[in-house]
């Protein structure tokens, strides 16, 4: 049984005709058709009726095709991947726009060249395997190559095939993967970074407790010899000796206080200062031991912005890379003496969005302050130049250095939210670029130390004071407790916070002077502080401490604590700040 739809076409195509008929039943002369002249005529009619229809139908349906095919076209050509078809024999059959901008060339160019012409070499092998396995098998296969286009270097590619029309031809789909070649690669670089911040944090977890314990041992170490010192005859034949351990404390003082820059751990005195004359002033120290064959050469822009940053760590890093620079001039003596130089350089730049991506830091757009520091010694092979901040990495023989003046700068220029770029070739020498952040224009607030300047040399000691000094380390109580009492001073020490705390419930006003260290069990500095302070609000309170850190700091201002002392070197500081907390009272 037919369709409805289609018996009522039926119908109306048999009464249209009948209409016709009715019209048409005689001739213009009025003579009238016989029955079998006027059934034909209705056939015709009806034929003639759905041949109307039906060409109606075919110029839609053509139209329709056609809009149809436009939109395909514009699919194909403009979709994001790239299509070709491929004919057996390896040669380009049809292209689209993308595949043609791919493979970097004109369509009209690429329709009958060989597809292989395009790959790189180092593809060549992948891309033949590749096309013999579309033809030998109906799955979809999968690729990535490398091409080789003139004039717009090699592009990564990630392609997929399948065979059609019987095996005469592949289709194939070409991604652009440099995207996510670009995202790996950051994602890479963002894994780096995390190692190296990481390796830094476990750093400082460490200097924060060699800070303690060590600094503890050279105080003990420092301050014996110093009594030491004091109770020989002038001339004694031991005298020698103990200069010698009174040096090599203080290089371990300088060591531990290195590892505490690059930890971050050592505390900024920050101001808002012009870079040149810091760095003119350290080339001057630097000159003194630097050969005077080695040019050194200076260049300063008077109009560099300002920085907000510690005077002396910046001192540092001019000398820590002067002295990197001297020693690759050294280490390099194919370069004849008189051609050997270090150029400093101190300028104001300005990063666009792209400069300050390319640089590693997290830098922003802005106006930066850059010191570079070149020299043309022996430059480092490109397997050396990704492991020069690590710490402790060293390419000089045993006892030439500690791998750490590098690192130092690197601590310190991430302290003050700047960054390195490092250039260097094997005999081409090398060059360091630090940009640090330009200052506002409203001059920031400098971070000020907790101590006041201490008097001049040559001040008369203080009179007899009473102190009470407290440290869990026994030795450095006893050291201590000698050293003052040699001065005149009256010294109660204790290796318990709790017994010390008793002593001066007992007996608030008997002392003059707490001195506490700060990383200690049960009880720390700071709880010591406030406990005096509850106890007697006008007691001078000092803490002493291996490291020194911004929230140490804060806590102590709310504390009112007079003054922070750094481990080891605390005697003479401590002889400073009583000289300045009594001298009105002499």
């Amino acid at each position: 049984m037919p369709p409805i739809h289609q018996t009522a076409a039926d119908a109306a195509l048999r009464r249209l005709a009948e209409q016709r008929l009715q019209a048409t039943l005689a001739d213009a002369d009025g003579t009238p058709w016989d029955v079998d002249t006027a059934r034909l005529v209705h056939e015709l009619q009806v034929h003639q009726i759905e041949l109307e229809l039906q060409n109606d139908e075919l110029i839609a349906a053509r139209a329709e095709a056609e809009a149809a095919l436009l939109r395909y076209s514009d699919l194909y050509d403009f979709a994001p991947v790239g299509y070709i078809t491929l004919a057996r024999n390896g040669a380009i059959e049809q292209i689209n726009l993308h595949g043609a901008r791919l493979l970097g060339a004109a369509r009209a160019d690429v329709v009958g060249r060989r597809l292989r012409s395009f790959v790189a070499a180092a593809s060549l092998t992948r891309y033949k395997a590749f096309v013999e396995r579309v033809f030998a098998c109906s799955d979809p296969q999968h690729c990535e190559l490398t091409l080789d286009r003139e004039g717009s270097g090699p592009l990564h590619l990630q392609i997929e095939a399948s065979c059609a029309v019987g095996g005469t031809v592949c289709r194939i789909a070409m991604i652009d993967m440099t995207e996510r070649d670009q995202a790996e690669a950051a994602l890479v670089a963002v894994a780096d970074q995390l190692r190296e911040s990481q390796k830094m944090e476990s750093l400082g977890t460490l200097a924060g407790g060699v800070a303690h314990d060590f600094n503890n041992i050279l105080s003990s170490i420092i301050g014996n010899v110093s009594l030491a010192q004091e109770l020989l005859e002038p001339g004694h034949p031991v005298a020698e000796c103990l200069l010698e351990i009174h040096r090599a404390g203080s290089r371990a003082t300088l060591l531990v206080r290195q590892i505490l820059t690059l930890s971050q751990r050592q505390r900024q005195e920050l101001s808002v200062l012009q870079l040149g004359p810091v760095v003119e002033e350290a080339i001057r120290l630097l000159r003194a031991t630097i050969p005077a064959g080695i040019g050194i050469t200076t260049t300063i822009d008077p109009d560099a912005p300002r920085l907000l940053a510690d005077a002396s760590q910046m001192h540092q890093i001019v000398m820590n890379l002067g002295t990197n620079a001297w020693l690759a001039l050294r280490d390099w003596p194919e370069r004849p003496a008189e051609a050997r130089r270090i150029d400093f350089r101190v300028e104001g730049c300005s990063l666009d969005a792209a400069g300050a991506r390319a640089l590693t830091g997290g830098l922003l757009p802005g106006r930066y302050v850059r010191l570079s520091v070149r020299d043309n010694g022996c430059g480092m092979a490109p397997e050396i130049q990704p492991h020069i901040f690590e710490p402790f990495y060293t390419t000089r023989a045993v006892g030439e250095g500690t791998g750490l003046g590098l690192s130092v700068v690197y601590g310190i220029v991430g302290a003050h939210h700047g960054t390195i770029a490092v250039h260097s070739a094997l005999g081409e020498g090398s060059s360091f670029d630090v940009y640090f952040p330009a200052a506002p224009i409203v001059a920031a607030a400098a971070a000020l130390p907790l101590a006041a300047p201490g008097a001049a040399p040559g001040t008369r000691p203080t009179m007899q004071r009473h102190l009470l000094y407290i440290d869990d380390e026994l030795q450095l109580v006893s050291m201590v407790t000698r050293l003052l009492q040699r001065e005149g001073h009256r010294v109660t020490g204790f290796a318990d916070a709790r017994q010390a705390l008793g002593a001066l419930r007992s007996d608030p006003h008997s002392f003059d002077l707490m001195v506490t260290d700060f990383n200690m069990p049960v009880l720390s500095g700071l709880d010591v502080a406030r406990e005096a302070k509850a106890l007697r609000p006008d007691l001078p309170v000092l803490i002493a401490s291996g490291y020194i850190t911004k929230e140490l700091e804060h806590e102590a201002q709310l504390l009112d604590v007079h003054s922070l002392l750094y481990k080891p070197v605390m005697v003479p500081e401590l002889r400073r700040v009583m000289r300045e907390l009594f001298a009105g009272a002499e």
